[in-house]
């Protein structure tokens, strides 16, 4: 008797995909931001909250990490002129790839012109020690992104459908017993 034939495999193949640019992406600050403390060019680190997905595939995780970078900073001053901070998200940290993200953002602490001004009448020059709040961003606040660029990835699983070699289909086929015809008796 021969030895059974073995079912042929099917390849598994995968698509290859892409998240478009401009998806968003939500963000969290990983430290303090302020204008007491940082300048332009200084780099932050951020912390992507909820999963990405493109279809049914996380194609950027949660806690995926990422950079930016302080694009702005002036500290509050006298005459109750408010810090002003500006910062631009620039990237993540991708399964070992560096990601283009896209996200602008500006704090401007509370002015106290009000304050200035009204001192201004009674002490006169004095009022120039007033000053504005600083910029701010907490830690832990979240900010909106994009992506900057497409990302490709590979989805899912995608069987596709391959032909079964003939030889397997009449080496079954060669086992196989006759089928049984009835017989039907007259009485």
């Amino acid at each position: 008797m021969p030895a059974p034939a073995q079912p042929a495999s099917v390849p598994v193949t995968f698509a290859q995909s892409k998240l478009p640019a401009g998806t968003p992406v939500i963000v969290m600050l990983d430290q303090e931001i302020s204008t007491k403390t940082s300048k332009a060019g200084d780099k932050f680190q951020v912390t992507v909250l909820h999963d990405v997905v493109e279809g049914a595939t996380i194609v950027i995780p949660k806690g995926t990490t990422g950079i930016g970078e302080v694009t702005f900073a002036t500290n509050n001053g006298g005459f109750g002129k408010p810090g002003i901070l500006s910062i631009s998200l620039r990237q993540l940290e991708l399964n070992g790839a560096k990601v283009l993200l896209d996200g602008r953002y500006r704090e401007e602490g509370a002015n106290k012109n009000g304050a200035t001004a009204a001192t201004w009448f009674a002490v006169g020059v004095f009022s120039g020690f007033i000053k504005g709040k600083p910029g701010v961003i907490p830690k832990g606040r979240e900010l909106k992104a994009r992506t900057g660029e497409d990302i490709a990835f590979v989805a899912g699983a995608q069987p596709r459908t391959a032909a079964v070699p003939t030889t397997a289909i009449e080496a079954v086929d060669a086992k196989l017993p006759e089928p049984a015809v009835p017989t039907v008796s007259k009485e």
